[in-house]
């Protein structure tokens, strides 16, 4: 379960006319996630005390699950995200231990203050009487409308969304698992992700950080 749980949370943190090396960018879209073809974000990663860059660029591939396309943006770290907009709601699919996970990450018609949930049934091995695990994601619209600094960026438009994780497998009591905050400025996409995620019973401890550096919306 551990290692399922690992690579969910390892591929939910993350995971847009002329690129400005250093900062800025360029903005032609209305909206909240940008996925047209060759649309890139470069983001300083932090992660305790490594810092490093890493740039995701949306590609031509798409996959389909349970009735949804979703567009692929490979970073060149070598891992990929998939996003698809479906009218106001965006969505994030995760592909963890062979299992396709899709997270809804905005609803962009909430308002402030307003919640919507997730969850997902996982398989488990290695853990005896246990089968399947749930994680249950509960997700919570901080801001909307707002304004936002990144390193030296500034952005208006700008909604927060805070997702709260715990996973529950043949247990009384689910394990929290933490948060992770989205940052999203119309017209960009995601500006900013912030993951506390710890749990001493399994050994988690991700506390990872990405903050847009520069972007180039096609």
């Amino acid at each position: 379960m551990k290692k399922i749980l690992f690579a969910l949370i390892a591929t939910t943190t993350i995971f847009t006319s002329c690129k400005k090396d250093g900062g800025g960018g360029s903005t032609t879209s209305d909206s909240y996630l940008p996925n047209t073809t060759a649309t890139n974000w470069t983001f300083k990663k932090t992660s305790g005390t490594t810092v490093s860059n890493v740039t995701y660029t949306v590609t031509t591939n798409t996959i389909t699950n349970n009735g949804i396309t979703y567009v692929q943006a490979s970073g060149s770290d070598g891992s990929n995200q998939y996003y698809a907009q479906i009218g106001t709601d965006y969505h994030n699919l995760l592909q963890a231990s062979g299992q396709n996970i899709d997270l809804v990450i905005l609803k962009a018609d909430k308002n402030l203050n307003d919640t919507w949930t997730s969850s997902t049934i996982i398989p488990v091995t290695g853990v005896p009487g246990v089968t399947t695990a749930t994680v249950n994601i509960t997700y919570k619209m901080l801001l909307k409308g707002g304004t936002r600094t990144v390193l030296t960026n500034n952005f208006t438009d700008v909604i927060r969304v805070q997702a709260t994780l715990s996973a529950t497998a043949g247990l009384p009591i689910p394990l929290s698992l933490g948060t992770i905050d989205y940052y999203l400025a119309k017209g960009v996409g995601i500006i900013e992700n912030v993951a506390n995620l710890n749990n001493t019973q399994l050994g988690l401890n991700n506390n990872d950080k990405y903050e847009i550096q520069s972007w180039e919306i096609k």
